[in-house]
């Protein structure tokens, strides 16, 4: 089996890049970027005193654990006050949820037929239509929530402006908040039932056959959350303008087969409108349906007419071995996240161990979140392309484009080309139908687009064959060569570093307007054997990054 050799390199000056660097936040918000541990405990040493670069750690509550026995018997101080002042002792932020439903198989409330309910007792044993009786799926049967009953909606509102009165009642606390979730529908997320899971199937038939919600109606709920966590953090609160708020946004509903509707789109674009931040729950490393993508594209792309938070969260359940955190950390920053939130699980093993590897790939990942174009320690592209005919097309890019329409620059993809992480994806040149070249161009407009001053280009690449193969680039005197290199025949995939003090990079692209009709790199197989490239990525000034795949043996 192969593995990764890491090295390390300027790890100070980076660490300082990655604590200065300015975000793409609001500046009352600059604080809350970076890495939280999902069900965070601080039991689990995982902080930057233990050598992870987590920015704070995340904890979601169910309703009925904080107005357990009658209305208006807030537990806050009780239950929420302890998480953010342990999170706080080790230097870390908190991350805050509520969820009102969760599903049938929830290990901490198995059990029937209220067993999927997290709103509290006295709610549904006081109204009416709260708790649903629903006989669809196998026994036991369970109640379902409605969320679109008017005494829920009323008595939750009263619950979320309650915990945002507290926070603001208790400045040092909310001084210590990084952001909050706005807790929607089942799990908290943007959909009251999930046709996909077998254990959730039946509450999803029950709310779409039995009770006959269309997207319409759940549209209006969506919003209708959005507005209450508005109306408490901003309206009602203004002191708590620096906490961002996210909308958990990857599902949605209607979505059994056959059904076309846009419901994400207008609800993420709604709370876009509002300044709510949109997170996606379902980050993987090629996922079969990219669709679910695609507010965050849409919103946190350089492009965006808006700025808003963008966050992704993930679990080893989906980004099983080294390979597949890797892919899954390109795909995510491709989004340019502000937030990202992993399962512990992607930091250490069961036995609470760091998992070095793991742990390494996030050291790369930290500094490249919450950026903009114009402060960014640096633009790469990986080269790669899905193998679901509903994935994600393309490369993942930050802000380094691969022209393959410039003449001679059609590249192909392949996959699994070693067993190195580097080759799970990527692409290749293709001189037997002419196309030798590589082509890149840098954003426009960007802090390397026109004259950047020293930078430091690096490419890695499968060092297989003993052909050449040669980089060049747009300089301020025109096209100059960087490098010529001859390939060893190792079969490994190997970075070289080119420091270069006089690039241009003058030709620039825009997703918006396209580019120039030169390219600001290229790469050349030189005719004598194709060239397989992982990643191509510029830093600014000497080479600093923190942990670098240097060689996958």
């Amino acid at each position: 089996m192969k593995r990764s050799t890491w090295i390390a390199l300027g790890l100070t000056a980076s660490l300082a890049l990655a604590f200065t660097a300015l975000a793409r936040l609001p500046s009352n918000q600059l604080e809350s970027r970076g890495v939280y541990v999902q069900f965070d405990a601080v039991s689990h040493n995982i902080d930057r005193a233990n050598g992870f670069p987590v920015a704070g750690g995340h904890w979601r509550w169910e309703w009925k654990d904080l107005e357990p026995n009658y209305d208006d018997d807030y537990r806050f101080d009780e239950e929420v006050r302890g998480f953010i002042l342990r999170q706080a002792s080790r230097g870390k932020k908190a991350a805050i949820g509520f969820e009102t439903y969760v599903k049938r198989n929830n290990q901490a409330h198995p059990e029937a037929p209220y067993g999927a309910l997290a709103v509290p007792e006295w709610l549904y044993q006081s109204y009416d239509n709260v708790a649903l009786w629903n006989p669809r799926g196998a026994e036991p049967h369970y109640y379902a929530l409605n969320f679109l009953n008017a005494d829920y909606q009323a008595k939750y509102a009263e619950f979320v402006d309650a915990f945002a009165n507290w926070l603001a009642a208790n400045p040092d606390l909310a001084s210590d908040i990084a952001w909050v979730e706005i807790g929607v529908g089942m799990d908290s997320e943007t959909q009251p039932g999930d046709y996909w899971q077998v254990v959730s199937w039946p509450d999803y038939v029950f709310y779409n056959e039995n009770l006959g919600w269309t997207g319409e109606d759940w549209i209006g709920y969506v919003n209708w959350s959005i507005d209450t966590y508005h109306n408490a953090f901003r309206i009602g609160n203004p002191s708590l303008s620096h906490i961002p708020l996210f909308l958990n946004c990857a599902p949605t509903y209607p979505s059994h087969p056959g059904y076309v509707g846009n419901e994400r789109t207008v609800f993420t674009d709604y709370a876009a409108s509002k300044g709510i931040g949109l997170k996606n729950n379902g980050l993987q490393a090629d996922r079969a349906s990219a669709a679910l993508y695609g507010p965050l594209e849409k919103w946190g792309a350089a492009e965006a007419p808006g700025i808003v938070p963008i966050a992704l969260e993930t679990y080893e359940q989906w980004l099983t071995d080294e390979t597949d955190l890797y892919w899954g950390l390109l795909c995510a920053l491709d989004k340019h996240p502000d937030v990202l939130e992993p399962d512990r699980w992607l930091l250490v093993d069961r036995d609470y161990q760091r998992r070095d590897n793991y742990v390494a790939i996030w050291n790369w990942v930290e500094p490249y979140v919450s950026v903009t174009p114009f402060d960014t320690p640096g633009i790469w592209c990986a080269l790669r392309e899905t193998e679901h005919g509903n994935g994600e097309r393309g490369n993942f890019r930050f802000w380094l484009y691969e022209r393959s329409d410039l003449p001679g620059g059609a590249t192909v993809p392949e996959w699994n080309v070693t067993d190195a992480k580097e080759g799970r994806y990527t692409r290749r040149t293709d001189q037997a139908t002419g196309n030798r070249f590589m082509h890149f161009q840098v954003l426009n407009t960007s802090a390397f687009y026109g004259n950047p001053g020293p930078v430091t280009v690096q490419v890695t690449y499968l060092d297989r064959g003993t052909d050449w193969w040669q980089l060049t680039y747009d300089s301020i005197s025109g096209e100059r060569e960087a490098r010529l290199v001859q390939k060893g025949d190792s079969d490994h995939w190997i970075t070289i570093a080119v420091p270069l003090t006089d690039a241009r990079f003058g030709n620039g692209y825009s997703p918006v307007s396209g580019g120039g009709t030169a390219p600001d790199l290229k790469i050349d197989c030189m005719g004598d054997g194709d060239e397989y490239i992982h990643m191509v990525e510029i830093e600014h000034g000497p080479y600093h990054t923190i942990y670098l795949p240097l060689i996958a043996r």
